[in-house]
């Protein structure tokens, strides 16, 4: 899939309604969605538009609490001008108007505008208005379906920001198995919901390295002992017949064959290693080293590399060695890597171990790749 974006288009005088997205101020990625977004805001800057910037919170459970105004003196920063604030739903022709006279200009939390969380229109119009164009830069939010992200592309020109676009054309291709060898790692804990996302990939990928949860899953799907290991017990059997017809796909598959076990989940907790079988009493807490250099061997030779989810227990952090070793090697390959997940993009961040495509709210990117459609991302597609 091919976006439009918004360099395509002139922009000298032009009022353009950017959308972006933010966790809670003080949030551990806050820089990263700073970030995320700067791209597109110094392109429209240096091109003579002016920007109203608004947008939905991220990484919350109460989205619609969240206001965007501790992070006005940074985006001003970064704009090099003051950055006028308007934070009420009564205060969007104000925000609109302001434009007139203001290079950019900030609107807070979009839900806190009734009907924006459903498919309400009214107050879209009301954003509409005085606008020339409106720019997506929110990937996370895309499954979210909210109403701006769904009706704005119907009321003007909409298109998609620079990070936006080139994720989506790095998904899209990631489907295509390009660039060959292409290596999915499924990690973390959503057994179904990986289960789901390589059915629909499977044809497609030359490798599959599996570990987490879902590693145990499959492995005590397949009989082996895996002691008191976490795992989705109602799965077993659907873990282990991916792996087979991944197999049967002439997909190559890698499970774990030793592990880092301990006696619970706990920062104080008794650490070895075992085989590939984990005895009871014990629980599989990380993969061992054996594991990491069978990965390693393989995945020197990928193009693209998909990985969601950490290979172990993340919440203790003496539990997340394997999957910070396996982060800075994919650092330091030729391969295009792709994370999701908010556990395995924030071991990432914590660490300094930067790569181009991260996706903490992997919502939107379980969907796109598992085949479902993203109403957001589905009213900036060419028509």
């Amino acid at each position: 899939m091919k976006l439009a974006r918004i360099d395509s288009q002139p922009l000298r005088g032009k009022r353009v309604l950017l959308q972006i997205e933010l966790p809670p101020p003080g949030h551990p990625f806050a820089s990263y969605y700073l970030n995320e977004c700067t791209e597109t805001l110094d392109l429209l800057r240096e091109r003579g538009a002016h920007v109203l910037i608004t947008g939905h919170p991220v990484h919350t459970q109460r989205p619609e609490s969240v206001s965007f105004s501790a992070y006005t003196d940074e985006l001003g920063r970064r704009l090099k001008s003051t950055l006028p604030f308007f934070a009420t739903p009564e205060d969007t022709k104000k925000a609109v108007s302001a434009l007139e006279h203001e290079p950019a200009v900030m609107l807070d939390n979009l839900l806190h505008i009734q009907g924006e969380g459903g498919s309400a229109k009214a107050h879209v119009k009301i954003l509409a208005e005085g606008i020339d164009f409106f720019v997506n830069e929110a990937p996370g939010t895309l499954a979210d379906g909210y109403s701006s992200s769904v009706h704005m592309p119907e009321l003007r020109p909409a298109f998609a920001g620079m990070r936006l676009s080139e994720r989506v054309e790095a998904l899209t291709e990631l489907q295509a198995g390009k660039p060959s060898p292409s290596v999915f790692i499924m990690g973390g804990q959503d057994v179904a919901a990986s289960i789901i996302l390589l059915r629909k990939n499977l044809a497609s990928m030359d490798s599959l390295i599996v570990g987490g949860i879902v590693a145990n899953t499959a492995l005590k799907g397949n009989a082996l002992q895996m002691g008191s290991s976490v795992l989705d017990a109602q799965r077993q059997s659907d873990a282990f017949q991916i792996i087979e017809r991944a197999r049967l796909e002439e997909c190559h598959v890698e499970l774990p064959i030793d592990h880092m076990i301990a006696d619970r989940i706990s920062s104080k907790a008794k650490l070895k290693s075992s085989g590939r079988e984990v005895p009871e009493g014990w629980m599989s807490v990380d993969v061992g080293p054996k594991t990491l250099s069978n990965y390693e061997k393989l995945l020197k030779k990928a193009g693209v590399v998909f990985m969601h989810g950490p290979l172990g227990a993340s919440d203790v952090p003496e539990f997340r060695a394997g999957t910070i070793r396996l982060l800075k090697f994919l650092a330091k390959s030729g391969a295009r890597v792709i994370l999701a997940g908010e556990d395995l993009c924030h071991i990432a961040i914590e660490n300094g171990i930067s790569f181009p495509f991260l996706f903490p709210d992997s919502r939107s990117v379980q969907r796109f790749l598992s085949g479902q459609e993203l109403p957001a991302l589905a009213a900036l597609s060419p028509r």
